[in-house]
C-alpha cells in the first residue's frame, strides 16, 4: 500500500519512503528492502539518494535485516548508478562498522570503484574502509597515497578521516606505509 506508484510526485515518494522505514519489522523488511534496492535504480535522483539512506536506516533499525540490506548494497555498489553508489558507500560503512568480518565481499567491490566517489561523506567513508581493513585490501597504501594527492583541496571531513586512516595503515603494514606518515 505504501509502495511507489511510477507517477507519484517526487514529494510523495518521499514521504512513502520515510513510512516504508516507520513500518518495517522483522516480518516484512526483506520486502521493504528488496523494494528499496528498486527505488535506487530510479531516474529520480532525490528518490535514489533517500532509498538508499533508507537502507542504511533500517539496517540499524533492525539487525536481522543485516544480511539482506549487505546484499541490496553489493547489487547498488556492483551496477547502481553513480548518486547510489555515492549513498551506498556510506551505508556500508555503516554496516561495516556495526558488523566487523561479516562482508569482506563488499569490501573488494567497494574498493574496486575507489575513483568515482566523489561526494564527500563517500570519501570519508570509503577512506574509513581503507583503513579500517588495510590488512584486507592489497592497495591499500596506494589508495591512501592517491587521496593524498588531493589534500588540500578536500574538505576537512576527508582530511581527518584521511590522516585517520592514514596512522591505522601504518600500524597494520609499518613498512609499507612509513613514507606516507
Amino acid at each position: 500500500m505504501f509502495y511507489c506508484k511510477f507517477n507519484d510526485p517526487v514529494y510523495v515518494k518521499l514521504e512513502k519512503v520515510d513510512i516504508l522505514i516507520r513500518v518495517a519489522d522483522k516480518g516484512n523488511c526483506d520486502k521493504i528492502l528488496s523494494e528499496l534496492k528498486e527505488y535506487s535504480q530510479d531516474v529520480d535522483m532525490e528518490l535514489v539518494g533517500a532509498s538508499v539512506k533508507a537502507i542504511g536506516q533500517i539496517v540499524l533499525k533492525i539487525e536481522s535485516s543485516v544480511k539482506t540490506a549487505a546484499s541490496c548494497i553489493h547489487d547498488i555498489v556492483k551496477n547502481g548508478q553513480p548518486l547510489a553508489l555515492q549513498e551506498a558507500v556510506v551505508v556500508a560503512k555503516d554496516i561495516l562498522r556495526k558488523f566487523p568480518d561479516k562482508y569482506d565481499a563488499l569490501i573488494k567491490d567497494l574498493v574496486k570503484k575507489v575513483d568515482e566517489y566523489c561526494e564527500t561523506d563517500a570519501k570519508s567513508a570509503i577512506i574509513w574502509i581503507v583503513g579500517e581493513y588495510a590488512e584486507k585490501i592489497n592497495s591499500a597504501v596506494t589508495i591512501i597515497e592517491n587521496f593524498k594527492q588531493q589534500f588540500f583541496e578536500d574538505p576537512d571531513a576527508v582530511k581527518l578521516q584521511l590522516v585517520t586512516a592514514a596512522v591505522k595503515l601504518y600500524l597494520k603494514k609499518p613498512e609499507e606505509s612509513e613514507a606516507l606518515i
